[in-house]
């Protein structure tokens, strides 16, 4: 059973709040107050801009999967960055941006948002648009664009729990 408008909205003000604590590193009531007011309107607000009818629901198989993901993505943007800060230091390497099309073979919508999100995480890549199961990316070089089809097996393993 979909949760109400208000079971929605109070985690997620909550969870501002809590961020906004971090934040300000402030206890006055003042601030108290601001944040709080500031948190539930942002979570009215996200709520009314991000309601989606697929619950992004995985099995413990694919949570795994996701946490070895996670570190999967985290060494591959370490790397692209490394990759990245050198292009931009040493003006003798040459850089050749070229935007590509890709298109995926994601059947879930969570699925192709993370693929796309993933590549715009990873330096040197942006995903420029997302239409349907089509991406527009955007690379600095053309080898760039050789990690979307393993960051969407990977995307697919957690997301649609398809094995390799």
């Amino acid at each position: 059973m979909p949760k109400s408008r208000h079971g929605r909205v109070i985690p997620s003000a909550i969870f501002l709040f809590l961020f906004w604590l971090i934040l300000s590193g402030s206890f006055h009531p003042w601030d108290l107050a601001l944040g709080a007011s500031l948190s539930l309107g942002l979570g009215v607000v996200a709520n009314r801009a991000f309601r989606t009818t697929e619950v992004p629901a995985i099995s413990a198989r694919q949570g795994a999967a996701l946490l070895l993901y996670l570190v999967q993505l985290a060494l591959l943007i370490t790397a692209a960055a490394f990759h990245v800060a050198r292009l931009v230091l040493d003006p003798r390497l040459p850089v050749k941006p070229v935007t590509i099309i890709h298109r995926t073979t994601l059947t879930r919508e969570i699925s192709r948002v993370a693929l796309a999100n993933s590549l715009t995480l990873t330096p040197g890549t942006l995903t420029v648009d997302l239409a349907g199961s089509e991406l527009r990316i955007h690379c600095l070089e053309p080898r760039f664009g050789e990690q979307v089809q393993r960051l969407e097996e990977r995307v697919a393993r957690v997301f649609e729990g398809k094995t390799p």
